[in-house]
């Protein structure tokens, strides 16, 4: 804060230096007496502080910004994921986990197979060569030798992210949680 107003004094300073018959600059001249060299360093480390103030301010909102992020997260598993699951669902994700709308029509697919049912709240907008290593899927609950289209019947609000890697498996697909299975059909 005293750098930016240390900046916006200089600048009046200097153009009312502009104006003046022998060029006095008020702040130079006069609070630092003539100092041109003490003027010209703290001008600069102003500059400095005001640059590092910024960026400062940008690591600030991004920090906020995920705040309300994982606050919108913690509300959406709340009320859709019973609370001894919170952890484990959080650890399904990357760090870009976020509540997000799907349209009414969206279609998605599912990976399924083994112990896992064709229809379920695990979707993926993409398509995968290898399923179980993109989508980090646990071989003892899921084969994954099948895959369904699925379609979203309306819209509504949805966990999404980058799978992280878990069961063994690297992860790095993208999916999708839904609240509750029956908002989904088979195509």
């Amino acid at each position: 804060m005293e750098s930016a107003i240390w900046s916006i004094v200089n600048s009046i300073a200097s153009v009312a230096e502009s104006f003046c018959e022998h060029g006095y600059n008020f702040m130079r001249d006069g609070l630092l007496g003539g100092n041109y060299r003490l003027h010209t360093a703290l001008a600069w480390v102003a500059v400095g502080m005001m640059v590092v103030g910024g960026v400062g301010l940008s690591i600030m909102k991004k920090a906020f910004a995920k705040k309300i992020q994982m606050a919108k997260v913690q509300k959406w598993l709340n009320k859709n994921v019973k609370v001894s699951r919170h952890a484990e669902t959080l650890q399904a994700f990357g760090p870009d986990i976020a509540v997000r709308k799907v349209k009414k029509g969206t279609v998605v697919n599912r990976y399924w197979g083994g112990k896992s049912e064709e229809l379920g709240r695990w979707v993926t907008p993409s398509t995968y060569a290898d399923p179980i290593s993109s989508l980090a899927l646990d071989t003892s609950m899921n084969t994954a030798q099948n895959m369904s289209k699925l379609m979203f019947t309306k819209k509504t609000m949805t966990l999404q992210g980058t799978v992280a890697p878990n069961f063994g498996q690297n992860g790095g697909g993208f999916q999708i949680l839904v609240s509750n299975k029956n908002l989904l059909i088979t195509l």
